[in-house]
């Protein structure tokens, strides 16, 4: 079940109608559980549940992507490996201008997501079918223009971590959620700041796993 009342609690310094979120969160959802068996979108067990795990991990990622982006407006946010949505979509539920590039190189998986980007009206949302990194010099995605990476749903994580490990600009937040990679950013040349706050101290903590913010010294 929706926790709208936490939420709102959590995210009081934000503006957001949460009776239009938690209405669109719901179709959207509700798509999932269509779509699921055509293209594998998320296990059958987080369907049973709602996807409820990942759309509040989702919300616990908007302190540290929202407000940069926002004082940033030329920076794009790049979501790599979109799956079925997470973490992108419920925060772009709530900020539909924000500009993302939600890369999903499976083809079932990123029909989805321009279906659902249309549906909901999230303007500046563009949808890449490619594989990452392949698709950057494709597409002109240039790392400085690059505000916030997220990287939740990709299959090799150490091969990403090499490949940014050269590729970030020091204009570039990675909100990295995959503890294995660390030794990939050595603090000599980059700065990690792991984050407690009460999306993580709640029992049970709201956010699946560590998150940890590196930046390019």
């Amino acid at each position: 079940m929706l926790r709208i009342q936490l939420y709102s609690e959590l995210l009081n310094r934000y503006s957001i109608d949460w009776d239009v979120w938690e209405r669109e969160v719901k179709e959207y959802t509700g798509l999932i559980n269509k779509w699921n068996s055509i293209a594998g979108l998320v296990s059958p067990g987080d369907v049973e549940r709602g996807c409820i795990e990942h759309i509040e991990d989702s919300l616990s990622l908007i302190d540290y992507l929202v407000p940069y982006l926002m004082d940033n407006p030329n920076l794009v946010w790049l979501d790599i490996g979109s799956g079925g949505g997470f973490p992108a979509i419920p925060i772009l539920l709530v900020f539909k201008n924000m500009r993302i590039i939600l890369i999903e190189r499976k083809i079932r998986k990123s029909n989805f997501l321009q279906m659902v980007v249309k549906k909901f009206n999230i303007i500046s949302a563009q949808v890449v079918c490619d594989g990452f990194p392949d698709c950057v010099p494709k597409y002109n995605i240039v790392p400085e223009n690059v505000g916030i990476i997220t990287a939740r749903g990709v299959e090799q994580p150490g091969r990403l971590a090499k490949f940014l490990s050269n590729w970030l600009s020091p204009n570039t937040i990675f909100l990295c959620q995959s503890p294995k990679i660390f030794e990939f950013f050595p603090p000599n040349r980059f700065s990690s700041v792991k984050i407690e706050d009460n999306w993580s101290n709640l029992n049970p903590p709201l956010r699946k796993g560590a998150l940890v913010l590196i930046r390019k010294n």
